[in-house]
C-alpha cells in the first residue's frame, strides 16, 4: 500500500495539462512531492474512480518522424512539418532527432517556440529549421512575469543573439494580440522598437486575437482572463497596429 495512490473526491476528469491539488500517497495522506506528480502513468493506474486518464502515448522520435513521413506526398508544392506545442523546446534533443530525419527526406521544416530555453539547446534545433516563428509576448519585464510567471531576459537574449546571426532570414517574431494585455501602445512600440534596434530588416507578424482560446480554458477548470469573451480585431484596427509598429522603423510587419 505504500506506493499506492489515491485521488480524494474527484468532482471532475482531468487531462494532465492540469493536475488536481488533492493528490495523496497512501497510507500517509501526505500531499505527493511535485516529482511525484510527474510520475503520471503511476497516478492514472491508480486513480480509484479512474477520473485521470492519459491522452496521448509515448513515442520515440524516429517512431514519430516515420510517421510524419508518410504525408510527404502533401509536401511536394511547398509544404512540410512544424513542431509546435506547449514548447517544443522543452525536449530539444528529441525535436533535434526529429529534425535530422525530416531533413534526410528534404521535407520542409519548422517550428514554433517562445525561445524560453538555454541558447545553445536552442541553435541546435534552430539551425535545422526552414522556417523559425518565435514569440514575444510582452517587452517589459515586469508585465511578462506578472502574467507568465516568469521573466523574459533569457526570451530578449535568445532573440537579440539569433536575429543578427547567420539564421536571421528565416526567423519570424509574433506577437499575440490580447486585448488590454499584449495588444497595447506601449507593450507594441517596446516590442517593435527592441527589434529594430536588434535587426530592422526582422519579419515581424501581429496574430489576431483567437476568441476560440477560452474553451479549453474550461476544459482545464481554469478561469479565463475575460468575464465576457471579446471578438477577434476588425480589419481597420489590425491596420492601426501595423502602423503603430512600423512607426519603429521595421518594414517587414504583416498580420493574418
Amino acid at each position: 500500500m505504500t506506493n499506492t495512490i489515491y485521488i480524494h473526491q474527484p468532482e471532475k476528469a482531468f487531462s494532465f495539462t492540469r493536475l488536481p491539488n488533492f493528490l495523496f500517497e497512501a497510507p500517509t495522506f501526505k500531499p505527493l512531492s511535485n516529482e511525484a506528480k510527474e510520475n503520471r502513468q503511476k497516478i492514472t493506474d491508480n486513480c480509484c474512480s479512474k477520473a485521470i486518464v492519459t491522452v496521448g502515448r509515448k513515442v520515440a522520435a524516429s517512431e514519430l518522424a516515420g510517421e510524419l513521413v508518410k504525408d510527404e506526398v502533401f509536401f511536394i508544392k511547398g509544404g512540410g512539418v512544424t513542431l509546435s506545442g506547449g514548447e517544443p523546446l522543452r525536449q530539444s534533443e528529441f525535436c533535434e532527432r526529429i529534425m535530422d530525419i525530416l531533413g534526410k527526406k528534404d521535407i520542409n521544416r519548422a517550428i514554433e517556440t517562445s525561445f524560453y530555453a538555454p541558447y545553445e539547446k536552442c541553435f541546435r534545433v534552430l539551425k535545422k529549421c526552414e522556417q523559425i516563428y518565435i514569440d514575444m509576448k510582452f517587452f517589459s519585464a515586469d508585465d511578462h512575469l506578472k502574467f507568465t510567471g516568469k521573466s523574459n531576459e533569457i526570451i530578449k537574449n535568445n532573440i537579440k543573439t539569433l536575429i543578427t546571426g547567420e539564421l536571421k532570414n528565416r526567423i519570424t517574431v509574433r506577437t499575440p494580440l490580447i486585448p488590454g494585455i499584449t495588444a497595447t501602445k506601449e507593450n507594441l512600440k517596446g516590442i517593435s522598437e527592441f527589434l529594430y534596434s536588434c535587426n530592422p530588416e526582422i519579419k515581424y507578424e501581429l496574430l489576431n486575437y483567437n476568441p476560440l482560446a477560452s474553451s479549453k480554458y474550461q476544459l482545464l477548470g481554469i478561469k479565463y482572463c475575460f468575464e465576457e469573451n471579446i471578438a477577434k480585431y476588425g480589419k481597420k484596427e489590425i491596420g492601426e497596429f501595423v502602423a503603430l509598429t512600423k512607426e519603429s522603423g521595421l518594414s517587414k510587419v504583416f498580420s493574418d
